[in-house]
This record gives C-alpha cells, structure tokens and sequence, in this order.
C-alpha cells in the first residue's frame, strides 16, 4: 500500500494542490482527509466488488424467496460474509491514510496542522535528534495501528484472502 508515496505522491500531488487551492481547503485537515479518501474509496470499491462477487449467489435468492427484502438479504447474507474484506480494506485505508506523508508535505505547509507522520519525518532530518522524542512520537504514531489490528483479530487474518474463496 505504499503506492501513494514517493512518485506516485509526486504525480498526484500538483492536481490536488490545485483542486483543493480552488475549495479554500488546502491548509486544512479536511482537504487533506478527502485527498485520502479520494485514494482509498477506489481500493475499497475493487476489493469489496471482488468479495461481493464471491457471496453464493444460491443464499441470497434463497434469502428472497423467503420473503426477505433486498436491505435483509444485504444484512443477514451478504454483509456477515464480506465483513472480513470489509475490515481488511477498512484497515488498509487506515494505514495509508496515518502513515503517508509526501502529500501531507505538499498540501500542508502550516505547522498547527502537520499530521504525526509529518512530524516523524520531521524529526528525522533534523540536524540535532531528540532520540527520546523520536521514540515517544514513533510510539504514537504506532500504537493506533497495532490497537486497530489487533481489534480487527481474526477478521482481519480472515480478510487476507480479499474474497477469494478456499476450496
């Protein structure tokens, strides 16, 4: 999921600028959450797509014949299978999102709203290191992610799989 950084972060980077400069949002938060959203939902949609494609299609007409409405098949049949795809393509949007940089640096120039990884960076090519302030922001910057992960637990490892079924 790195692919949002380094050139790809450089290619992407001038239309952003542009479009958000044009809203008014391009030293905020906000215009830096919809440029992160902008990159996931795509990745979301493809993943989920594939896993949807993978629900039996036997259950769900099975589902209606029974009598239930498109919303109830969607919640009893569908949604509890693609849940594990579902957490895995939530946690990698998360992931991108909390540690990417390279268009932080290039939307973002005031430093009230630098984002954790920016700071990170920061720290890093600085010519005097604070090693325990490095420490303690890598810390922060890490602890979301393994929380989230380890929440996500089995439905995550099951999610791996991004709806391809096992034989």
């Amino acid at each position: 999921m790195s692919g949002i950084g380094g050139i790809a972060a450089a290619g992407l980077a001038a239309p952003f600028f542009f479009y958000l400069s044009n809203l008014g949002i391009r030293q905020s938060l906000l215009g830096l959450m919809l440029v992160y959203s902008a990159i996931a939902v795509p990745f979301a949609i493809w993943t989920l797509y594939a896993a949807t494609e993978q629900v039996p299609h036997d259950l769900e007409e099975a589902a209606a014949l029974e009598g239930a409405r498109p919303r109830q098949v969607f919640q009893t049949i569908t949604l509890p299978l693609i849940a594990p795809t579902l957490a895995v393509a939530g946690f990698l949007a998360f992931l991108v999102a909390w540690s990417e940089y390279a268009l932080a640096w290039a939307l973002i120039s005031a430093p009230q709203q630098i984002t954790l990884a920016m700071a990170l960076y920061g720290m890093r090519t600085a010519s005097q290191v604070s090693w325990s302030l490095l420490s303690a922001t890598a810390l922060l910057v890490a602890i979301p992610v393994l929380v989230l992960f380890y929440g996500l637990g089995a439905r995550a490892i099951d999610g791996l799989s991004f709806g391809v079924t096992r034989e």
